[in-house]
């Protein structure tokens, strides 16, 4: 069973608003969706996010987990008071000036979506940083716009084919192309299961037929039948994955 634990409270680098980190408690894979590009749903990073945008100045705060945590001193709290303190983040905003809990209402960074991992692909400028953002981005975008709709959160709206603005199809292609045209040195096999991933929701169906024949043993043999099988089928949906 997935608990979390007390969560932490750190601070943001840019404006030093206050908001809590999750830290788990305890964490089951049971509910765990993984499909084919090698994204996950109800994953660990999608309970303990290694980043997220600030809701008050907007910057995109990375490696949270390093973020010094403050002490708050223990204090005795009345009932209603612990009542007031349950309630306070529903109905403050956080503040910026003081670690006094009866003072502050704090609440957890929204998670990652696709703008956030595109927007640090733009302005990274190591090659390594920038395709693992792209790989994070491109997953993202897949949950969002490829999968069936069934698949889809209820975050992503109701809509039973949503479809992206022109500007993140844009920036989802140049992504894509700076993924295939910038391999990971040396390359594994599962950038090459990405990238033929990649290349089948494009419709790029003999490029991707000839990435998962290049795979080689048995460790993901299970995986390269079902490609086949969605290229045989012109298939472009993001598919879950029947893992043996």
């Amino acid at each position: 069973m997935t608990r979390l634990a007390e969560p932490d409270l750190v601070a943001c680098p840019t404006c030093k608003s206050y908001f809590y980190r999750k830290r788990l408690k305890s964490f089951s894979g049971h509910y765990e969706v993984c499909y084919s590009d090698g994204g996950t749903r109800s994953g660990y990073r999608q309970i303990v996010p290694e980043l997220g945008r600030c809701v008050c100045c907007r910057f995109i705060i990375e490696n949270i987990e390093e973020l010094e945590a403050f002490v708050l001193p223990e204090v005795r709290l009345s009932a209603w008071e612990k009542v007031k303190n349950y309630l306070r983040p529903w109905l403050l905003k956080s503040s910026k000036h003081s670690l006094n809990e009866s003072l502050i209402g704090c609440a957890y960074l929204p998670n990652p979506t696709f703008q956030e991992y595109a927007e640090l692909f733009t302005i990274s400028t190591d090659h390594d940083k920038k395709r693992v953002r792209a790989v994070q981005a491109c997953r993202a975008f897949h949950q969002q716009f490829c999968v069936e709709y069934e698949e889809r959160p209820v975050s992503f709206g109701t809509k039973p084919y949503a479809e992206p603005t022109k500007a993140q199809q844009k920036q989802y292609d140049a992504m894509t192309d700076f993924i295939l045209n910038y391999v990971s040195d040396p390359i594994v096999d599962e950038y090459i299961l990405f990238c033929a991933d990649l290349l089948r929701i494009r419709g790029d169906f003999a490029g991707a037929l000839e990435k998962y024949e290049s795979i080689e043993g048995d460790r993901f043999a299970d995986i390269v039948v079902q490609g086949k099988q969605w290229c045989a089928h012109r298939n472009k949906l993001l598919m879950r994955l029947l893992r043996r």
